[in-house]
């Protein structure tokens, strides 16, 4: 689980603002888990997954881990998916002159999420493709110490400088190692 200045700080670094999802977002906090990292969000409607349609405003969180939707109803009617990346097949995005949809395929389903603002479903698209096209980062294991962590941080770092990771994904992993 995150805690909320991480997420606050998140939030601002990004840049967004909710219009109607603050208890989603006080909520957030406990949906991700411990070590997960933000890397984009944005409010809208999930209007289809799993082959048959939903409604409702929600948030979509892209971590470093997975895709969530949350949203929880006037009534407390809560809904919830959760994609992992490593079965997103594909995302795209299409602007309209108001409002654009995300939609994410994974496993021959669809989930589209509808009314969001253009500039963030754009942004939210391409750092989910940028992901997406991520080659896989090496497993940390126990035989990871015999080499020294010196080495696997300067491998990290390598990663890091090539653009296959993020200064964010580079600082977890690095405290990750460290056990810190």
């Amino acid at each position: 689980m995150t805690n909320s200045e991480e997420l606050n700080s998140f939030l601002t670094n990004y840049g967004f603002q909710p219009k109607e999802t603050w208890d989603e977002i006080r909520e957030l906090p406990s949906l991700i888990h411990t070590g997960e990292v933000y890397l984009a969000i944005i409010e809208g409607q999930l209007v289809k997954i799993h082959n048959r349609p939903r409604s409702g405003i929600g948030i979509l969180v892209l971590t470093d881990r997975r895709t969530v939707f949350y949203r929880k109803s006037i009534m407390g009617t809560v809904t919830m998916e959760e994609i992992p990346l490593s079965k997103i097949s594909s995302t795209s995005y299409r602007k309209g002159l108001v409002f654009s949809s995300i939609c994410i395929t994974a496993s021959n389903n669809e989930a589209i999420i509808d009314y969001c603002q253009p500039a963030l479903a754009k942004t939210f698209t391409d750092i989910l493709q940028r992901k997406l096209n991520e080659p896989s980062l090496p497993q940390i294991t126990t035989q990871t110490k015999e080499f020294g962590q010196l080495d696997e941080i300067e491998k990290l770092f390598s990663l890091k400088e090539r653009g296959a990771l993020t200064d964010e994904e580079f600082a977890h992993l690095k405290r990750k190692l460290l056990g810190i």
